[in-house]
């Protein structure tokens, strides 16, 4: 018995010291990849044409505005990543920004979460419309929606994701093997 003691304590203690080890590795390993998320988001800051190059690799959608007034000729496209907002509005401070006085300073949402896009209606006094009719809430887009924010029209488009097209192909093959 009196030699399993110490073998049972150095068995202890050397599982101890690898899960203290490998606790430190997965906080360190979080913390990188927060200081990564960080510095991107600053360069996204700093560069909103940089970022739309990193995130067409991994988007869920596009918006595409079109801008109909006589004052500018603006065609854009913004690159929707995976659980990232856009805000819309004529203010400096909104990601997409519309040089328009019918448009609200902070007027509507683009978000994608869970693989999903919705486009959110900030202000009720100026709303978003699509077919002519004004949206309240948030709306689901579910394949492409077209909108109109003043006098700029903007197309919401959801990119088919590889989860769906695995979905299409198991199905397919869960079809054939039931024939």
């Amino acid at each position: 018995m009196s030699i399993l003691s110490p073998l049972t304590g150095v068995l202890i203690a050397g599982v101890s010291a690898w899960i203290t080890a490998a606790v430190k590795n997965a906080f360190e390993e979080k913390k990188q990849r927060t200081e990564w998320r960080k510095e991107l988001l600053d360069r996204y800051r700093e560069d909103l044409s940089n970022f739309q190059k990193f995130s067409q690799q991994f988007a869920i959608g596009i918006v595409f505005l079109d801008d109909k007034s006589n004052l500018s000729e603006l065609h854009q496209k913004y690159f929707i990543p995976q659980n990232f907002k856009y805000t819309v509005g004529r203010d400096k401070t909104c990601d997409i920004k519309i040089d328009d006085q019918t448009v609200s300073r902070l007027h509507c949402l683009v978000t994608a979460t869970n693989k999903k896009i919705f486009l959110e209606d900030l202000v009720p006094t100026n709303p978003t419309l699509i077919d002519g009719k004004p949206i309240s809430g948030r709306i689901e887009i579910k394949s492409s929606l077209k909108a109109t924010i003043g006098c700029t029209e903007i197309e919401i488009v959801k990119l088919r994701s590889t989860d769906d097209d695995m979905n299409i192909i198991e199905r397919s093959i869960v079809n054939l093997l039931s024939i």
